[in-house]
């Protein structure tokens, strides 16, 4: 049974759980939030704005029915390469400060990188500015989410996942494992349990 239930990102704009899921273009963003949600993938693109006439950090509500928590993913746009990733903080900082005068936090950061791409994954490093802003908590709740298993091998995949976690390891807690988003709900609700358990 689906543990979801859709709800209009509209409603009262407190009390919610808001992580942002951000990474490079084709990293699985809209296969997350459209697993999450139950919002057709291909109708992801269709959401409600932040603030009036605002396209570039879109709103996504659910009801997660086993923690009753609501939550509400903020779709910061994909960085079209790592070098452009100041111009995508820049989005996301921007709605932080915003949301911290109205005392509406920011839930955590969940960062996709796939392992089906060689793309040179963005420091964690460049996301200091702006946890600094969300505070020390906010910081603790960095996350990498790898994506795209099904459309590699095993070997091929950790290959990739060992390049990305050259840049990604200083910021991992030690013993900490790095989930792994398979195309399916029950591990798209696995990468946000962390964050509705806090």
């Amino acid at each position: 049974m689906c543990a979801i239930q859709p709800f209009s990102a509209k409603l009262s704009p407190h009390q919610y759980l808001r992580p942002s899921v951000t990474g490079l273009v084709g990293s699985g963003k809209s296969s997350f939030i459209s697993k999450l949600t139950g919002i057709p993938e291909g109708s992801v693109g269709v959401s409600h704005s932040l603030e009036p006439g605002a396209s570039r950090l879109r709103a996504f509500g659910y009801v997660d029915r086993q923690s009753g928590k609501r939550v509400i993913l903020l779709d910061a746009p994909g960085f079209p390469h790592s070098s452009q990733s100041n111009r995508i903080l820049g989005v996301i900082a921007s709605w932080v400060k915003k949301a911290y005068r109205s005392n509406v936090p920011l839930g955590g950061i969940l960062y996709l990188h796939s392992v089906a791409h060689q793309f040179t994954a963005i420091s964690p490093e460049k996301f200091s500015s702006l946890c600094r802003k969300c505070g020390e908590r906010t910081l603790s709740k960095l996350s990498l989410v790898t994506t795209m298993w099904d459309e590699v091998s095993q070997t091929d995949g950790a290959v990739e996942l060992a390049k990305c976690m050259r840049v990604w390891r200083p910021t991992l807690r030690r013993g900490e494992a790095v989930p792994r988003y398979l195309n399916t709900f029950q591990s798209a609700r696995e990468v946000v349990q962390p964050l509705l358990s806090l």
